[in-house]
């Protein structure tokens, strides 16, 4: 019998390796660097769905922290910064820029509105705790929360920019004006004097309108006071006088009535006396009644003592 191992092996068909095409690769909107399409990131391992790009675009600033590893990563917000404080990924030493250093590079125990939450003033190194500002050097610890404020500083020609150019009388008319860069401290400063004009104002009308009030509850109380008086002020030739109300006389009050005096004889005590009758006020005059006629002693002497 044959040996089947001397016999020639049976032919195998060979397969070659299937070669796939390459991905397509397209720029990537953290890094800049190029990726394949796919759901992350090659370079920086983000995840390009449109959901985290809106995530990453909400959670961007003007803030930036140095790293090698990732130098292209984009700028943050400060709370971010201050996440990353807490979790410990920045120290004191490390390295980042944002509004309050003009966008340059800083360590963080120098940067203000960073260091203080270091534990340390940002001016003098300090120690200081949650406060507004240094109560050493008395520095201030505020950050623009502006996530469009770059904090740059402002435009302003170094020698040899004014005169370059075939026509350096002609270029400062085409250059735009230089404006002053507001800074928060001045910002603040604008909006703590407009507080305080506001301020100011309510207050003036506040007491404007209390001194109207209080003028008017004098001038009622003084009318009130003269309709109760029931008096009047009339001007005379000789200046002003008050009348006072005429008084009436009451139904059953009764009038002197000059007609009806009679004299009285005296008695041994005193001198003689006039004794007058009374009649009602608004009876009708009558005569007055017949009365004897009396005869005083001493009545012819009294008409004949002239007083002096």
């Amino acid at each position: 019998m044959p040996d089947d191992s001397s016999a020639a092996p049976s032919a195998v068909p060979s397969v070659a390796p299937s070669v796939s095409a390459p991905l397509p690769l397209f720029t990537c909107p953290y890094c800049g660097g190029p990726t394949p399409d796919q759901p992350r990131c090659v370079a920086c391992n983000g995840l390009l769905d449109p959901l985290s790009r809106q995530a990453t675009q909400n959670a961007m600033g003007p803030w930036f922290v140095r790293d090698e590893q990732q130098p292209h990563r984009p700028g943050c917000s400060f709370e971010t910064i201050l996440t990353l404080i807490t979790r410990g990924k920045i120290t004191a030493d490390s390295v980042l820029r944002g509004p309050t250093t003009a966008q340059f590079w800083y360590p963080a125990k120098r940067v203000p509105g960073v260091a203080n939450r270091l534990g340390v003033c940002h001016a003098c190194q300090a120690a200081v705790g949650a406060a507004a500002s240094c109560p050493s050097c008395h520095v201030s610890f505020e950050v623009e929360g502006d996530r469009q404020t770059l904090g740059l500083m402002p435009i302003r020609l170094i020698p040899g920019q004014a005169t370059d150019g075939p026509s350096p009388t002609a270029r400062p008319a085409t250059l735009a004006p230089v404006l002053p860069a507001v800074t928060p401290r001045v910002a603040e400063a604008r909006r703590a004097a407009a507080a305080a004009a506001k301020r100011r104002t309510s207050a003036l009308l506040g007491a404007t309108v209390g001194f109207a009030i209080v003028g008017v509850m004098v001038l009622t109380l003084v009318l009130l006071t003269q309709d109760r008086s029931g008096g009047a002020t009339l001007p005379g030739p000789e200046g002003s006088a008050a009348v006072g109300p005429r008084e009436e006389p009451a139904p059953n009050s009764t009038v002197p009535d000059a007609a009806s005096a009679v004299i009285a004889p005296s008695s041994d005590a005193g001198p003689p006396r006039i004794v007058t009758t009374q009649t009602p006020a608004e009876s009708p005059p009558a005569a007055p009644p017949a009365l004897p006629p009396v005869r005083h002693p001493d009545l012819d002497t009294l008409q004949k003592t002239r007083l002096p």
